[in-house]
This record gives C-alpha cells, structure tokens and sequence, in this order.
C-alpha cells in the first residue's frame, strides 16, 4: 500500500512538471542534456580554466595569435623608441655633472643643428661652434637627430610647403615630385657630395627652404635654451638637497671641476 502512494505521488509530481515551463522542467529535473544553455556555459568555464592553467585551446589559441600579430610588434617598437630616447636624450641629462647652463647651451645647439643645418653637415657646423663657445657635445649630438636620414625628406618637404605659404608662392612640388628632387641628397657617399646635391636643388627651394628653417632653427635654440636650463637647474637644486649642501656651493663645484677651456660665464 506504501509502495502504491509513492508511485502515485510520483507520477503526479512528474505530470505537474510537464505543465511547466521547459526551462523550469530542466532546473526540477537537473537533466543535463536538456540544458544547451548551461552546456555552453560549462565549455566556456571550461576554456577560461585551461587558459588559466596555461593548456592551448583553441580560444586562447586564436587570441594569442592576434596579438602577436598585431599588438606584440607595436609593443616591441615602441619599446626600443623609449629606449633609444631615454639612452641618448634623457640618461645624458639626468647623470651630467656640468652646470645646468653648459648642458642648456647643448640642447640649443642640438635643435638649431638639427632644423637649420641639411643633414651632412651637421657635425661640421657643431665642430665649428664648439671652438667659438663651449657647450655639451653630448647632449648637442643627440638633439641634433631631430633630422636624421629617415626624417629628413618629409620635414623638408614640410619646410618647402611652409616656406611657400610664408612667401605666398604656389606650391608646385608635390610629395612624391619632392622625394625625387632629394633622392641624389640621400644616397650621397659623403657630407661634401650631399652639400653639393643640395645647393643644386635651386634657388627658389633653398629660398623657402631656408625661411622655414631660420625660424624653427631660431625659436627651438631659444625655446630648448630656456627649458633645458630650468630643468637642469631643478635637477642640481635637487641634487644639493640630496648632498646637504647649497645650490650656490654645488655649482662652484661644477664649474671648478671643468676644464678651463670650459669656465666660461653665462
């Protein structure tokens, strides 16, 4: 008789879940194979478990892949721009021992070189100056490659059009025109061979040319002059405090450990 009311409990309980809903009858009954949806679930929670234990599957397969694709070289390039820029721009400042004006002279230098004087005759025109005053050679060096042979086309390019706008001449050069004009200045074997190249590209170019790059050579010396000489200043007043001396007492020492050749006033 027990056993009679307990089928007949069942087969009721069985007909009152067939009136529900299928998603209901799933969750009553814990039938797996009628839950597609939590199926997907349990494989997604499946691939993120071995992803995170470190086994391939085909997800963390497919994303790894296009980040090495796409994202890794990105990361890679920048990384050694950072680095080129930290180890020949930053690292010469922040480790120099001269007083803040002779770095200062340096990054002026480096930017008037480098957006004024055509790429060949750069160390040239450093090597001049450097026996007119003292700066930095280092930091002047590094500044300098603002113009360098990757770069040197498109910024005079950007000179020519700028200097047409200042001038009020029409542009006649396109991009590509341009590239061809300075192709003997880019493969040239020397610095006098390049200089040569140049002077040849015409009197009306160097004329724009020449406009353009008076006034950023000018305004970057006086711009980086200024800024580099605040920096460096910051970085000894800084460096004193570290060392428990003075400003003054620490920049006497600077200038005294120069070479004479270098004492000279601001």
């Amino acid at each position: 008789m027990y056993s009679s009311l307990s089928c007949g409990r069942i087969s009721s309980w069985r007909s009152s879940i067939g009136c529900l809903d299928p998603r209901r009858q799933n969750e009553l009954t814990g039938d797996e194979s009628l839950q597609p949806q939590r199926i997907e679930e349990r494989v997604d929670q499946d691939s993120e478990d071995a992803e995170g234990r470190g086994e391939d599957t085909p997800t963390a397969e497919g994303r790894r892949q296009a980040e090495s694709n796409g994202t890794e070289p990105a990361r890679e390039t920048h990384s050694r721009l950072w680095k080129l820029f930290r180890v020949h721009f930053i690292e010469p400042l922040i480790g120099s021992t001269n007083p803040p004006w002779f770095d200062a002279r340096g990054i002026a230098v480096g930017l008037a070189v480098g957006f004024g004087v055509p790429v060949g005759a750069q160390l040239a025109v450093m090597g001049v100056l450097r026996a007119v005053f003292r700066y930095n050679t280092v930091v002047a060096f590094a500044f300098s490659w603002v113009n360098n042979p990757f770069t040197m086309i498109p910024m005079y390019y950007g000179y020519y059009y700028l200097g047409s706008l200042i001038l009020d001449r029409p542009v006649a050069l396109t991009g590509e025109m341009f590239r061809e004009v300075m192709a003997p200045i880019v493969h040239a074997d020397h610095f006098l061979q390049s200089i040569h190249q140049f002077m040849y590209l015409g009197c009306d170019i160097l004329l724009r040319w020449g406009v353009t790059s008076f006034i950023l050579a000018t305004s970057s010396a006086v711009l980086g002059y200024v800024v580099g000489l605040r920096v460096q200043r910051a970085h000894c007043r800084r460096k004193a405090a570290h060392m428990g001396v003075t400003y003054d007492k620490l920049l006497a020492k600077m200038e005294q450990a120069m070479p004479r050749a270098h004492d000279r006033k601001r």
